[in-house]
Protein backbone atom coordinates (compact mmCIF):
# COMPACT_ATOMS: atom_id res chain seq x y z
CA UNK A 1 0.00 0.00 0.00
CA UNK A 2 1.25 3.63 -1.00
CA UNK A 3 1.65 6.00 1.50
CA UNK A 4 -1.18 7.99 -0.04
CA UNK A 5 -3.68 5.69 0.25
CA UNK A 6 -2.00 5.17 4.42
CA UNK A 7 -3.21 8.36 4.39
CA UNK A 8 -6.53 8.70 2.91
CA UNK A 9 -7.62 5.36 4.38
CA UNK A 10 -10.57 3.40 2.82
CA UNK A 11 -12.15 6.47 0.69
CA UNK A 12 -9.90 6.14 -2.29
CA UNK A 13 -12.12 2.56 -2.40
CA UNK A 14 -15.43 4.37 -1.15
CA UNK A 15 -15.37 6.95 -3.75
CA UNK A 16 -15.10 4.66 -6.62
CA UNK A 17 -17.30 2.44 -5.11
CA UNK A 18 -20.28 5.16 -5.28
CA UNK A 19 -23.05 4.94 -7.91
CA UNK A 20 -22.31 8.49 -10.30
CA UNK A 21 -25.96 9.76 -8.62
CA UNK A 22 -24.15 9.39 -5.18
CA UNK A 23 -21.18 11.25 -6.75
CA UNK A 24 -22.47 14.33 -8.52
CA UNK A 25 -24.71 16.19 -6.13
CA UNK A 26 -21.83 15.50 -3.69
CA UNK A 27 -18.84 17.04 -5.83
CA UNK A 28 -21.74 19.67 -6.53
CA UNK A 29 -22.30 19.88 -3.00
CA UNK A 30 -18.43 20.34 -2.31
CA UNK A 31 -18.26 23.07 -5.07
CA UNK A 32 -21.06 25.27 -3.42
CA UNK A 33 -19.50 24.76 -0.56
CA UNK A 34 -15.95 26.60 -2.25
CA UNK A 35 -17.83 29.09 -3.90
CA UNK A 36 -19.69 30.08 -0.28
CA UNK A 37 -16.77 30.02 1.49
CA UNK A 38 -14.66 32.30 -1.22
CA UNK A 39 -18.18 34.88 -0.82
CA UNK A 40 -17.42 34.70 3.16
CA UNK A 41 -13.99 35.18 3.21
CA UNK A 42 -14.67 38.39 0.79
CA UNK A 43 -17.37 39.52 2.88
CA UNK A 44 -15.50 39.34 5.90
CA UNK A 45 -12.49 41.15 4.60
CA UNK A 46 -15.14 43.87 3.65
CA UNK A 47 -16.36 43.72 7.38
CA UNK A 48 -13.10 44.20 8.79
CA UNK A 49 -12.49 47.06 6.82
CA UNK A 50 -15.71 48.79 7.99
CA UNK A 51 -14.47 47.96 11.40
CA UNK A 52 -11.39 49.58 11.48
CA UNK A 53 -12.30 52.43 9.78
CA UNK A 54 -14.96 53.08 11.94
CA UNK A 55 -13.67 54.92 15.11
CA UNK A 56 -11.48 57.47 12.70
CA UNK A 57 -13.85 58.03 10.15
CA UNK A 58 -16.27 58.37 13.09
CA UNK A 59 -14.16 60.34 14.75
CA UNK A 60 -13.35 63.33 12.30
CA UNK A 61 -16.99 63.10 11.48
CA UNK A 62 -17.73 64.28 14.52
CA UNK A 63 -15.01 67.18 14.86
CA UNK A 64 -16.24 68.06 10.94
CA UNK A 65 -14.64 71.36 9.07
CA UNK A 66 -17.24 74.02 10.20
CA UNK A 67 -14.59 77.02 9.06
CA UNK A 68 -15.67 75.78 5.58
CA UNK A 69 -19.24 76.96 5.66
CA UNK A 70 -20.41 80.24 4.10
CA UNK A 71 -22.00 81.29 7.76
CA UNK A 72 -19.47 80.48 10.03
CA UNK A 73 -17.10 82.79 7.67
CA UNK A 74 -19.59 85.39 7.70
CA UNK A 75 -19.77 85.42 11.73
CA UNK A 76 -15.73 85.32 12.05
CA UNK A 77 -15.60 88.14 9.01
CA UNK A 78 -18.40 90.40 11.45
CA UNK A 79 -16.21 90.14 14.44
CA UNK A 80 -15.25 93.50 16.00
CA UNK A 81 -11.10 92.59 16.88
CA UNK A 82 -8.74 89.79 16.93
CA UNK A 83 -10.38 88.05 20.33
CA UNK A 84 -13.74 88.70 19.06
CA UNK A 85 -12.82 86.46 15.75
CA UNK A 86 -10.97 84.22 18.15
CA UNK A 87 -13.52 83.59 20.73
CA UNK A 88 -16.32 83.40 17.72
CA UNK A 89 -13.65 80.91 15.91
CA UNK A 90 -13.99 78.90 19.04
CA UNK A 91 -17.80 78.97 19.19
CA UNK A 92 -18.02 77.35 15.63
CA UNK A 93 -16.15 74.18 16.80
CA UNK A 94 -12.41 74.89 15.92
CA UNK A 95 -10.21 75.67 19.09
CA UNK A 96 -6.59 76.45 17.93
CA UNK A 97 -5.46 76.31 21.53
CA UNK A 98 -4.53 80.05 21.92
CA UNK A 99 -5.67 83.12 24.49
CA UNK A 100 -8.02 85.60 23.36
CA UNK A 101 -5.51 88.12 23.32
CA UNK A 102 -2.82 87.51 21.71
CA UNK A 103 -0.80 89.22 18.98
CA UNK A 104 -1.77 88.22 14.74
CA UNK A 105 1.61 86.56 14.47
CA UNK A 106 1.04 84.16 17.48
CA UNK A 107 -2.30 83.25 15.83
CA UNK A 108 -1.02 82.46 13.01
CA UNK A 109 1.84 80.21 14.39
CA UNK A 110 -0.46 78.65 16.13
CA UNK A 111 -2.99 77.56 13.46
CA UNK A 112 -0.01 76.22 11.79
CA UNK A 113 1.04 74.66 14.20
CA UNK A 114 -2.73 73.56 14.95
CA UNK A 115 -2.88 71.72 11.79
CA UNK A 116 -0.08 70.30 11.56
CA UNK A 117 -0.62 68.38 15.05
CA UNK A 118 -4.19 67.42 13.22
CA UNK A 119 -2.33 65.65 10.40
CA UNK A 120 -0.20 64.33 13.19
CA UNK A 121 -3.46 62.79 15.46
CA UNK A 122 -4.79 61.61 11.98
CA UNK A 123 -2.10 59.51 10.97
CA UNK A 124 -1.56 58.21 14.65
CA UNK A 125 -5.60 57.19 14.57
CA UNK A 126 -5.31 55.71 10.57
CA UNK A 127 -5.13 51.76 10.94
CA UNK A 128 -1.64 50.43 10.23
CA UNK A 129 -3.09 49.52 6.50
CA UNK A 130 -3.88 52.75 5.43
CA UNK A 131 -0.34 54.33 7.40
CA UNK A 132 1.49 54.85 4.43
CA UNK A 133 -0.92 57.42 2.44
CA UNK A 134 -0.68 59.40 5.79
CA UNK A 135 2.58 59.43 5.92
CA UNK A 136 2.80 60.32 1.79
CA UNK A 137 0.21 62.61 3.01
CA UNK A 138 2.12 64.60 5.69
CA UNK A 139 5.73 64.95 3.10
CA UNK A 140 3.19 67.70 0.98
CA UNK A 141 2.79 69.60 4.09
CA UNK A 142 7.38 69.30 4.63
CA UNK A 143 8.06 69.63 1.11
CA UNK A 144 5.84 73.21 1.28
CA UNK A 145 7.53 73.98 4.75
CA UNK A 146 11.18 73.54 3.31
CA UNK A 147 9.82 75.77 -0.11
CA UNK A 148 9.28 78.67 2.00
CA UNK A 149 12.68 78.36 3.73
CA UNK A 150 14.05 77.92 0.43
CA UNK A 151 12.12 81.38 -0.71
CA UNK A 152 12.61 83.35 2.56
CA UNK A 153 16.35 82.31 2.70
CA UNK A 154 16.84 83.17 -1.43
CA UNK A 155 15.12 86.43 -0.31
CA UNK A 156 18.04 87.32 2.01
CA UNK A 157 15.38 87.43 4.96
CA UNK A 158 17.23 87.45 8.23
CA UNK A 159 17.01 84.51 10.86
CA UNK A 160 14.56 85.30 13.04
CA UNK A 161 12.36 86.04 10.02
CA UNK A 162 12.89 82.63 8.73
CA UNK A 163 12.41 81.29 11.98
CA UNK A 164 8.84 82.91 12.36
CA UNK A 165 7.70 81.65 9.36
CA UNK A 166 8.88 77.73 10.00
CA UNK A 167 6.87 75.25 11.56
CA UNK A 168 7.89 71.46 12.87
CA UNK A 169 5.91 69.04 10.85
CA UNK A 170 6.55 65.79 10.57
CA UNK A 171 10.36 64.70 10.25
CA UNK A 172 11.24 68.06 10.88
CA UNK A 173 11.91 68.47 14.13
CA UNK A 174 12.13 70.99 16.17
CA UNK A 175 16.03 70.97 16.12
CA UNK A 176 16.13 70.49 12.32
CA UNK A 177 14.22 73.42 11.96
CA UNK A 178 16.23 75.99 14.04
CA UNK A 179 19.24 74.40 11.84
CA UNK A 180 17.45 75.22 8.88
CA UNK A 181 16.50 78.79 9.95
CA UNK A 182 20.29 79.58 10.45
CA UNK A 183 21.01 78.59 7.16
CA UNK A 184 23.23 81.48 5.45
CA UNK A 185 23.03 80.39 1.77
CA UNK A 186 20.75 77.69 0.77
CA UNK A 187 23.57 75.16 0.43
CA UNK A 188 23.71 75.34 4.04
CA UNK A 189 19.83 74.76 4.39
CA UNK A 190 20.42 71.40 2.62
CA UNK A 191 23.16 70.31 4.62
CA UNK A 192 21.33 69.56 8.05
CA UNK A 193 18.72 67.61 5.70
CA UNK A 194 21.26 65.01 4.58
CA UNK A 195 19.68 62.51 7.26
CA UNK A 196 16.11 62.41 5.86
CA UNK A 197 14.96 61.87 2.47
CA UNK A 198 15.08 65.37 1.37
CA UNK A 199 19.12 65.85 1.78
CA UNK A 200 18.88 63.16 -1.30
CA UNK A 201 16.60 64.97 -2.95
CA UNK A 202 17.65 68.51 -3.09
CA UNK A 203 21.38 68.19 -3.35
CA UNK A 204 21.38 67.35 -6.86
CA UNK A 205 19.46 70.17 -7.38
CA UNK A 206 21.44 72.71 -6.18
CA UNK A 207 23.71 73.12 -9.28
CA UNK A 208 20.57 73.68 -11.31
CA UNK A 209 20.24 76.51 -8.75
CA UNK A 210 22.97 78.39 -8.89
CA UNK A 211 22.74 78.37 -12.73
CA UNK A 212 19.34 79.78 -12.92
CA UNK A 213 19.35 82.29 -9.50
CA UNK A 214 16.01 81.04 -8.96
CA UNK A 215 14.61 78.85 -6.65
CA UNK A 216 12.49 76.71 -9.31
CA UNK A 217 14.77 73.83 -9.97
CA UNK A 218 14.80 73.13 -5.43
CA UNK A 219 10.52 73.34 -5.81
CA UNK A 220 10.91 71.19 -8.99
CA UNK A 221 12.81 68.59 -6.90
CA UNK A 222 10.49 68.34 -3.82
CA UNK A 223 7.31 68.21 -6.02
CA UNK A 224 8.52 65.17 -7.72
CA UNK A 225 9.75 63.36 -4.60
CA UNK A 226 6.48 64.21 -2.79
CA UNK A 227 4.57 62.73 -6.38
CA UNK A 228 6.75 59.68 -6.26
CA UNK A 229 5.55 59.19 -2.31
CA UNK A 230 2.12 59.72 -3.33
CA UNK A 231 2.22 57.70 -6.57
CA UNK A 232 3.88 54.47 -4.31
CA UNK A 233 1.16 54.66 -1.65
CA UNK A 234 -1.79 52.77 -3.31
CA UNK A 235 0.56 49.49 -4.60
CA UNK A 236 0.90 49.59 -0.48
CA UNK A 237 -2.84 49.71 0.56
CA UNK A 238 -5.65 47.06 0.50
CA UNK A 239 -7.31 46.81 -2.99
CA UNK A 240 -10.28 48.68 -1.78
CA UNK A 241 -8.14 51.55 -0.56
CA UNK A 242 -6.23 51.79 -3.71
CA UNK A 243 -8.90 53.66 -5.71
CA UNK A 244 -9.54 56.49 -3.64
CA UNK A 245 -5.29 56.85 -3.10
CA UNK A 246 -4.57 57.00 -7.03
CA UNK A 247 -7.14 59.84 -7.50
CA UNK A 248 -6.00 61.98 -4.68
CA UNK A 249 -2.62 61.20 -5.97
CA UNK A 250 -3.64 62.13 -9.42
CA UNK A 251 -5.34 65.73 -8.29
CA UNK A 252 -2.58 66.84 -5.97
CA UNK A 253 -0.14 66.30 -9.05
CA UNK A 254 -2.43 68.40 -11.54
CA UNK A 255 -2.27 70.88 -9.01
CA UNK A 256 0.92 70.38 -8.94
CA UNK A 257 1.47 70.71 -12.35
CA UNK A 258 -0.32 73.45 -12.69
CA UNK A 259 1.64 75.44 -10.35
CA UNK A 260 4.87 74.41 -11.63
CA UNK A 261 4.05 75.83 -14.87
CA UNK A 262 3.40 79.53 -13.64
CA UNK A 263 5.97 79.61 -11.50
CA UNK A 264 8.85 79.09 -14.24
CA UNK A 265 6.84 82.03 -16.84
CA UNK A 266 6.90 83.99 -13.68
CA UNK A 267 10.77 82.98 -12.93
CA UNK A 268 11.90 83.16 -16.34
CA UNK A 269 10.37 86.65 -16.84
CA UNK A 270 8.21 85.80 -20.22
CA UNK A 271 11.12 82.90 -21.02
CA UNK A 272 8.23 80.05 -20.97
CA UNK A 273 8.30 76.48 -19.49
CA UNK A 274 10.07 74.61 -21.92
CA UNK A 275 12.80 73.29 -19.63
CA UNK A 276 10.22 72.42 -16.96
CA UNK A 277 10.09 68.58 -15.71
CA UNK A 278 6.28 67.95 -14.94
CA UNK A 279 5.10 65.18 -13.04
CA UNK A 280 3.53 61.80 -14.72
CA UNK A 281 0.70 60.07 -13.08
CA UNK A 282 -1.65 63.14 -12.97
CA UNK A 283 -5.66 62.27 -12.95
CA UNK A 284 -7.27 64.90 -15.46
CA UNK A 285 -4.00 66.14 -17.58
CA UNK A 286 -3.03 64.37 -20.34
CA UNK A 287 -0.02 64.27 -21.94
CA UNK A 288 -0.56 66.12 -24.73
CA UNK A 289 -2.26 69.15 -22.53
CA UNK A 290 0.84 69.14 -20.43
CA UNK A 291 3.00 69.43 -23.52
CA UNK A 292 0.57 72.46 -24.51
CA UNK A 293 0.94 73.83 -21.12
CA UNK A 294 4.72 73.47 -20.86
CA UNK A 295 5.13 75.04 -24.33
CA UNK A 296 2.84 77.95 -22.75
CA UNK A 297 5.66 81.78 -22.55
CA UNK A 298 2.99 83.93 -19.81
CA UNK A 299 0.69 83.00 -17.78
CA UNK A 300 -2.10 84.35 -19.71
CA UNK A 301 -1.06 81.74 -22.45
CA UNK A 302 -1.47 78.55 -19.62
CA UNK A 303 -4.47 80.10 -18.37
CA UNK A 304 -6.30 79.90 -21.45
CA UNK A 305 -5.15 76.39 -21.98
CA UNK A 306 -6.73 75.73 -18.47
CA UNK A 307 -9.69 77.90 -19.19
CA UNK A 308 -10.15 75.32 -22.34
CA UNK A 309 -9.86 72.20 -20.46
CA UNK A 310 -12.31 73.23 -17.73
CA UNK A 311 -10.91 71.54 -14.43
CA UNK A 312 -13.26 72.95 -12.22
CA UNK A 313 -15.86 75.41 -11.71
CA UNK A 314 -13.94 77.80 -10.37
CA UNK A 315 -11.23 77.98 -12.56
CA UNK A 316 -13.09 80.19 -14.60
CA UNK A 317 -13.58 82.56 -12.04
CA UNK A 318 -10.29 82.80 -10.85
CA UNK A 319 -9.22 83.15 -14.73
CA UNK A 320 -11.82 85.96 -15.13
CA UNK A 321 -9.97 87.70 -12.35
CA UNK A 322 -6.27 87.31 -13.70
CA UNK A 323 -7.66 89.15 -16.62
CA UNK A 324 -8.89 92.19 -14.64
CA UNK A 325 -6.13 92.28 -11.93
CA UNK A 326 -3.28 90.49 -12.98
CA UNK A 327 -3.24 88.34 -9.95
CA UNK A 328 -2.97 84.44 -9.40
CA UNK A 329 -4.06 84.38 -5.96
CA UNK A 330 -7.59 83.22 -7.64
CA UNK A 331 -5.72 80.55 -9.41
CA UNK A 332 -4.28 78.92 -6.42
CA UNK A 333 -7.15 79.26 -4.82
CA UNK A 334 -9.06 77.44 -7.19
CA UNK A 335 -6.71 74.42 -7.22
CA UNK A 336 -6.89 74.37 -3.59
CA UNK A 337 -10.68 74.07 -4.06
CA UNK A 338 -9.87 71.11 -6.93
CA UNK A 339 -8.50 69.13 -4.04
CA UNK A 340 -11.01 69.47 -1.85
CA UNK A 341 -13.91 68.87 -4.18
CA UNK A 342 -11.98 65.63 -5.21
CA UNK A 343 -11.45 65.01 -1.18
CA UNK A 344 -15.38 65.73 -1.06
CA UNK A 345 -15.81 62.91 -3.40
CA UNK A 346 -13.96 60.38 -2.57
CA UNK A 347 -15.08 60.25 0.64
CA UNK A 348 -18.64 59.96 -0.37
CA UNK A 349 -17.74 57.26 -2.79
CA UNK A 350 -15.20 55.42 -0.68
CA UNK A 351 -17.05 56.08 2.76
CA UNK A 352 -15.87 52.97 4.69
CA UNK A 353 -12.01 53.48 4.29
CA UNK A 354 -9.49 55.91 4.12
CA UNK A 355 -11.11 58.76 2.20
CA UNK A 356 -12.96 60.59 5.09
CA UNK A 357 -9.82 60.87 7.10
CA UNK A 358 -8.26 62.30 4.21
CA UNK A 359 -11.16 64.93 3.42
CA UNK A 360 -11.09 65.52 6.88
CA UNK A 361 -7.17 66.96 6.35
CA UNK A 362 -7.76 68.72 2.97
CA UNK A 363 -10.43 70.49 4.51
CA UNK A 364 -8.97 71.33 7.69
CA UNK A 365 -5.60 72.55 5.51
CA UNK A 366 -8.48 75.18 3.71
CA UNK A 367 -9.88 75.90 7.23
CA UNK A 368 -6.87 76.80 8.20
CA UNK A 369 -5.98 79.45 5.30
CA UNK A 370 -9.21 80.69 5.34
CA UNK A 371 -8.61 81.91 9.48
CA UNK A 372 -5.54 83.36 8.37
CA UNK A 373 -6.66 85.30 5.93
CA UNK A 374 -9.73 86.27 7.67
CA UNK A 375 -7.57 87.44 11.26
CA UNK A 376 -5.33 89.40 8.94
CA UNK A 377 -8.19 91.34 7.01
CA UNK A 378 -9.74 91.97 10.59
CA UNK A 379 -6.60 93.11 11.93
CA UNK A 380 -5.30 95.49 8.91
CA UNK A 381 -9.19 96.74 8.57
CA UNK A 382 -9.88 95.34 5.03
CA UNK A 383 -13.15 95.08 3.26
CA UNK A 384 -15.47 92.79 4.21
CA UNK A 385 -16.06 91.85 0.58
CA UNK A 386 -12.45 91.70 -0.41
CA UNK A 387 -11.27 89.34 2.60
CA UNK A 388 -14.40 87.23 1.82
CA UNK A 389 -13.51 86.33 -2.00
CA UNK A 390 -10.42 85.21 -0.63
CA UNK A 391 -12.26 82.47 1.23
CA UNK A 392 -13.10 78.80 0.13
CA UNK A 393 -16.45 78.30 1.22
CA UNK A 394 -19.10 75.69 0.89
CA UNK A 395 -22.91 75.89 1.72
CA UNK A 396 -23.21 73.41 4.29
CA UNK A 397 -20.57 72.64 6.69
CA UNK A 398 -18.29 69.55 5.34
Amino acid sequence: MTFGADLLGPYPELIAAAPPEILLPLFALLMLTAVFLVKLMAYLRIILAITQFSYPNAFVTAKGNPCLDKETIGRIMAARDLADAVSETRSAGLDIGIREIASLHEIEAALQAFYFGECDAIEAIAPDSAKPLFRAYTTIEEAGMLKTAIRALHAGMPEDAVAAALTPIGILSTELVRSIAASRSIDDLVSPLDYTPYGSVLSPALPAYHDAGVPLPLEEALDRFVAEELGAVPAMLDAADRGSAEILAGTWIDAANIRIVLRAVRDTHGGGAAGVRLLPGGYRLSVPALQRLAESRTAGEVLGELEALRLHGNMAAAIGQFRETGSLIAVDQALDAMLLDAARDLAMLYRYGPAPLIQFLVGRRMEVQNLGILLRGIDEGFEADAIMRLTIQEEAAV
